[in-house]
């Protein structure tokens, strides 16, 4: 920043002044305000002191990590923030992320339950970096940490990794919970008067030079968070655990009611749009034709173009719709275990009900035995399969509907995908292929295998097909996808895109 401005404003002089200190943000907020500094980079717990709405940032477990921070606040909401204390002295030009904090204790934290043992230090001459976890909380001046754990007036601190190696509190603490409960986040800030002062160009150009610091302190940050955490690997200490999905689930919901005293504090609007980014939706989906498939590298299908549909009929559509092509194996793996992950198309059976939260259908599915039609196989019930070599996807549909009926483990051969499976059964290197009844044709066609070929032998079942989402999204999000669901299919472009693909 101190470059760009002093060789393209050479009017201007930058003098870098010392930090007043961390536990003297109030002071350098009041400085900023007065025009006694143009610039300063302001915690944004510091500024809550003066507006309510920056306590968005700091409600335990609404951001994930840097890049929902981020994508709020590259959000009009979070825009709209940064020029909310403008009358107040403070313009801001961007957000800075200072690392997701983690749980230190001295005593090992499984449940939530376990919080109310805690005793939590807070810097005694800030009290706005004080935690948002509903724990007890007792001041402790700098440099005072080590005698209050001694004397036990303390048992547990929040701090981000660089904090943690920085001042050795692995060495302090017997238990880092991984939590990323919440992230310390910083607002770069102008003094109003000075920045309304300034002509358009020498405006533009601070806007550049802030524009470029912001990037590259968000990129040292992320890379100091990783080295932190290495050397601290390193150098043992603190035991680490990593806080399950389930865990941070629970404990999740365990706040609801701070959830809910929040946004009305802050407002329900920006709460929403906090609420929205944070868990915004990862859709994965395969090679699946008619219902999703890739062509001349754009994704299509039934369920790719109903899904879009859907898409512009919530309120996420301005966040843009993230598709990805994995293999079924990855992406069902990955549905399981989020977070914020969609799987599509999905076959809705009994044994992957409880894996998943679903929203749907999008159209109906038959799983069938194919063979090619020269080979004299028939197969009357279920049990015949075993008969034959049978290829199934690994985690599809098929293979589950295969074991369920009764298809022994060895005359099963087990595939990552469709192109390989494909091949082997036109040469013969398998009798029998379970899947899907379109798709398969679709794949018979891909490959330039003519349809005429092969035969459908025995249907196995017949379902719906769905979106399947991870257990961490919100039944909020779930509900407002099945809602838009609901809709479009009462609409005559859902009948379009059906038509489409027959």
């Amino acid at each position: 920043m101190e470059g760009i401005i002093e060789r393209e404003l050479p009017g201007y002089q930058v003098n870098l002044i010392e930090t007043l200190g961390d536990n003297n943000a109030s002071r350098e907020l009041s400085a900023l305000q007065s025009g006694q500094i143009q610039f300063s980079l302001l915690e944004i717990s510091t500024l809550q002191t003066i507006d309510s709405q920056f306590a968005v940032f700091s409600i335990p477990f609404m951001f994930r990590d840097d890049t929902t921070i981020n994508q709020f606040g590259n959000s009009s909401q979070g825009k709209r923030l940064l020029s909310s204390l403008a009358g107040k002295g403070v313009l801001g030009l961007g957000y800075m992320y200072g690392g997701m904090k983690q749980l230190l204790s001295n005593i090992p934290i499984k449940e939530y339950s376990d919080l109310r043992q805690l005793n939590l230090s807070y810097p005694a001459d800030n009290p706005t970096d004080r935690t948002t976890l509903q724990v007890k909380t007792t001041p402790v001046a700098n440099g005072n940490l080590v005698e209050a754990l001694k004397e036990n007036r303390i048992n547990a601190q929040e701090a981000t990794y660089e904090q943690i190696y920085g001042n050795q509190l692995h060495l302090l603490y017997r238990y880092i919970l991984e939590s990323n409960h919440s992230a310390r986040t910083f607002m770069l800030s102008a003094n109003s008067n000075f920045w309304n002062a300034l002509s358009d160009y020498d405006r533009e150009v601070f806007l550049r030079a802030t524009d470029v610091a912001l990037k590259f302190g968000n990129q040292l940050v992320v890379a100091g968070e990783t080295n932190s955490r290495e050397q601290i690997r390193l150098e043992g200490g603190a035991r680490k655990k990593r806080m399950s999905e389930v865990m941070r689930i629970n404990w999740t919901k365990q706040l609801q009611p701070l959830w809910n005293n929040q946004a009305n504090l802050i407002g329900q609007d920006l709460f929403g749009a906090a609420f929205d980014y944070s868990h915004q939706l990862h859709f994965y989906t395969e090679n699946f034709p008619p219902y999703n498939f890739e062509e001349n590298g754009e994704l299509k299908g039934i369920a790719v173009d109903f899904l879009r549909l859907v898409y512009d009929q919530t309120k996420y559509r301005d966040m843009g719709l993230k598709i990805e092509l994995k293999t079924w194996s990855y992406g069902y793996q990955a549905a399981q275990n989020g977070p914020n992950i969609v799987l599509f198309s999905t076959v809705r059976s009994p044994q992957r009900e409880h894996l998943f939260k679903w929203a749907g259908p999008i159209t109906s599915d038959q799983t069938v035995a194919l063979k090619r039609k020269q080979d004299n196989i028939s197969i009357f019930r279920a049990e015949d399969l075993n008969r034959y070599k049978v290829g199934v996807i690994r985690d599809d549909i098929g293979q589950q509907l295969a074991r369920e009926q009764g298809v022994k483990p060895e005359n099963m051969k087990v595939y990552s995908n469709a192109d390989k499976l494909v091949s082997d059964l036109n040469n013969g290197y398998i009798d029998i292929w379970i899947y899907n009844l379109a798709g398969a044709y679709q794949f018979f066609k891909k490959f330039g295998y003519k349809s005429d070929d092969f035969t459908n032998i025995y249907k196995l079942s017949e379902s719906p097909l769905y979106f399947a989402f991870s257990p961490d999204v919100d039944d909020r999000v779930v509900a407002n996808i099945q809602a838009a669901i609901d809709d479009v299919k009462h609409t005559p472009e859902f009948e379009k895109i059906i038509q489409k693909y027959q």
